[in-house]
């Protein structure tokens, strides 16, 4: 009897280890598969998301209107770009005298109006004020920094691909 007690105290630390061990490798595993972090390197997102801000991405999610995204810029593979939802597949979006139009009625989308940016040519005269008609497809999305004067997005990258949405932004510190 005193032997069967002896045997069971020295395999409980084991176990401990064991399971304590197994669910630190889960939990990496599960958090290299659904979430990553990340780092803001321009002002698309400001004022809500500064310069710098440290975020934590959801990856496989089918993203909905008005999400804050991380994704890669089609023309530039590898360069990654943050913005907002502002259309869906199968939606319309056009942008009349910086009016945002999606399925031909006004957004509910509002830009920060931050005047941040680093550009020499105003966006008022860019052209970027003004976008005919774009027709989202399936799988398609079409993404603007909340940061409008200093966005790169998808009124000059066109629409975005589902495959090229990293996920969307969950926590921001």
């Amino acid at each position: 009897m005193k032997n069967r007690k002896k045997n069971n105290e020295a395999a409980y630390p084991l176990a401990r280890f064991v399971v304590l061990a197994a669910g630190i490798v889960a939990g990496i595993i599960i958090s290299r598969i659904f979430i990553t972090p990340a780092v803001l390197h321009n002002s698309s997102m400001h004022p809500g998301l500064k310069k710098g801000s440290s975020v934590i991405i959801l990856k496989h999610i089918t993203p909905a209107r008005g999400e804050a995204v991380m994704f890669e810029n089609p023309l530039q593979p590898g360069h990654v770009l943050f913005g907002r939802i502002i259309g869906t597949p199968g939606d319309t979006v056009e942008i009349r005298d910086g009016a945002i139009l999606n399925n031909g009625k006004p957004s509910s989308y509002t830009s920060s109006g931050s005047t941040d940016t680093n550009n020499p040519i105003p966006m008022s005269i860019s052209g970027r004020d003004n976008l005919p008609v774009v027709k989202l497809e399936s799988r398609q999305y079409f993404i603007i920094g909340d940061n409008r004067n200093a966005s790169y997005d998808s009124r000059e990258i066109g629409p975005v691909s589902d495959d090229n949405i990293a996920g969307k932004i969950i926590y921001s510190f």
